[in-house]
């Protein structure tokens, strides 16, 4: 029913009737196979003037393997036009890596040579509705904050507390009403020196944003993200430099079902040398108050185990879920239901998670189609890789 390079329901079928221990020593067999390259240097420096090289879990310097450029590919190449049908993709892998995070990289690479791929455009109207939520649900509500449980409707909770970007008020605002008076107008309650009432329009929107989410948009180029790592990992990239102090969410990662800290930990065992500098896969997808090496966040971040978001937002329009659980989570969320979703798991999961994969798979048929123009576009799968892509069928 689905095309693909290597056939998944194979793959899990085999996978399924493996014990447990061969399935744990045969991936390993194979991860060692596919990290397997000339090593470039026999120390820890890194040679200069060559192409972004490679290393994971501290090993020497080495070209980017194959399985690593295809993903970022992946990624990277995802067609983003907002009015086509939605695709769905599943990438296995033969053992659990950090797969998941280089498509995210690929796609935030895509996003940052995209000039419209920034969140400035929206957010007048994006601080009118977290006000309006604020103000009209979440300051009244009585119940401890799990919209799910509600069903309030809404993705995140809304504290009501603003932050500014000017050396001024830097102790923040909590919104205090709306009134209507020609352009919508948001007052700002200080709490100590009483109401201050600051008319908000789309000219300086942007100095204000919500406490614990990214700044829109940084003055200073310093104070944004550095493109030639991006540039140097993905050499076709064409970075559109306006966007390196710009903050996007239309991309989201959702995290391994194990929680954050084994994302983060994950992710920071992946590095990348390049001209411009050494780069840690953790810090080069900026998600937000995973580092603290830069305040522009391009990677809007779903935890599964929490069922939240890390900000308050539109939904996404390209999902990445890291595993197979948050894959079947992200499929069964309304916020995801118009998103593009990429799922990753590895054939180590137990059988009865085969199975039930398998049978989300086989349910969406019923609506999705093989995506041929996909599937002709990334047929050189490395081996030890499967993919499948679907797009929606037309009503």
């Amino acid at each position: 029913m689905f095309a693909t390079s290597h056939n998944s329901y194979l793959l899990i079928a085999i996978c399924a009737n493996v014990s447990a221990a061969v399935q744990i020593l045969a991936a390993s067999i194979v991860r060692r196979l596919m990290l397997r390259q000339e090593t470039i240097a026999t120390s820890k420096t890194r040679p200069r003037n060559m192409a972004a090289l490679y290393s994971e879990d501290s090993s020497d310097w080495m070209a980017m393997p194959r399985w690593v450029d295809f993903l970022i590919r992946v990624g990277f190449t995802w067609p983003d036009d907002v009015n086509r049908q939605r695709r769905i993709a599943l990438i296995s892998m033969p053992c659990d890596s950090e797969a998941a995070g280089l498509v995210a990289l690929g796609a935030h690479t895509r996003d940052l040579c995209r000039p419209a791929a920034n969140d400035v455009d929206g957010h007048y109207a994006a601080l009118i509705r977290y006000a309006r939520q604020y103000l009209a649900r979440c300051a009244t509500c009585t119940s401890r904050c799990n919209p799910a449980e509600v069903r309030c409707g809404f993705a995140a909770e809304a504290t009501g507390r603003l932050m500014t970007i000017r050396a001024e008020h830097k102790r923040g605002y909590m919104v205090s009403d709306i009134t209507k008076s020609g352009d919508l107008e948001v007052v700002f309650h200080t709490g100590k020196n009483g109401d201050v009432k600051i008319p908000l329009t789309p000219q300086n929107a942007t100095d204000y944003y919500v406490v614990g989410e990214p700044p829109p948009v940084f003055s200073h180029a310093q104070d944004g993200l550095q493109g030639g790592g991006y540039a140097e990992i993905v050499e076709q990239a064409q970075i559109f430099s306006d966007n390196l102090r710009k903050s996007f969410s239309g991309t989201c990662l959702a995290g391994r079902a194990s929680g954050l800290a084994a994302a983060r930990a994950a992710y920071a065992s992946i590095r990348f040398a390049c001209n411009s500098g050494d780069y840690r896969l953790l810090d080069l997808l900026t998600v937000q108050d995973w580092t603290g090496h830069n305040r522009v966040s391009r990677m809007t971040y779903f935890n599964t185990r929490t069922g939240k978001f890390d900000r308050s937002t539109s939904p996404p329009g390209l999902v990445i879920a890291d595993g197979d659980a948050p894959f079947m989570s992200v499929l069964g969320r309304q916020e995801f239901s118009r998103s593009d979703v990429i799922g990753v798991y590895h054939r180590l999961i137990d059988r009865e998670r085969l199975e039930e994969l398998g049978a989300k798979l086989l349910g969406l048929g019923q609506w999705y189609e093989p995506d041929l123009q996909m599937n002709e576009q990334f047929a050189d799968v490395p081996k030890g890789v499967s993919i499948a892509f679907l797009k929606k069928r037309m009503s």
